[in-house]
């Protein structure tokens, strides 16, 4: 074998080791976390995420009562940065809503082989979970890039609206 093809060996052999520590190391935050099936920092996104729409409904009711028109430039912007907002929180729920395995409640008979089976499909749902978020990992961080940039925004407004 020539020194090119060893190195080109060994580093795809790294690569795929490197790859399966990722996927163990996810698999067992899932298999550990509170709420089955899904990371605990993915549930903490959920609940930020789902938490912009109340706050989101009640600015654009108040902003039926006074009226567009009454609205200064300052709050016209602060109001398209917050509906920005909500369509990158609605992206991150429906990517949450993707990696996140559904159970099925089946009704059949009770015993030792079903409870292994059961056991068994949890493990392979569990797996196939965190090689999903693996494989979209890189939309994941430009999604949680753009929120944190959002939010920042919503910020600035707020801070320059209340002035």
């Amino acid at each position: 074998m020539d020194p090119a093809s060893i190195i080109g060996t060994t580093s795809a052999a790294l690569t795929f080791v490197d790859f399966i520590c990722k996927a163990v190391a996810i698999t067992r935050e899932i298999h550990d976390s509170a709420a089955p099936g899904c990371r605990d920092q993915d549930v903490r996104l959920e609940k930020i995420a789902a938490a912009i729409k109340p706050g989101l409904d009640q600015l654009t009711r108040k902003v039926a009562e006074k009226g567009e028109s009454a609205l200064s430039d300052e709050e016209r912007s602060m109001l398209g940065v917050a509906n920005q907002c909500y369509a990158v929180a609605n992206k991150i729920l429906s990517h949450l809503r993707a990696t996140t395995p559904q159970e099925k409640n089946s009704t059949g008979p009770n015993g030792p082989n079903v409870k292994v089976l059961s056991k068994l499909n949890r493990g392979v749902k569990t797996i196939k979970t965190a090689l999903h978020i693996l494989w979209t990992k890189s939309e994941a961080d430009e999604l949680k890039h753009e929120f944190n940039l959002c939010t920042t925004q919503l910020t600035a407004h707020l801070v320059l609206v209340t002035r």
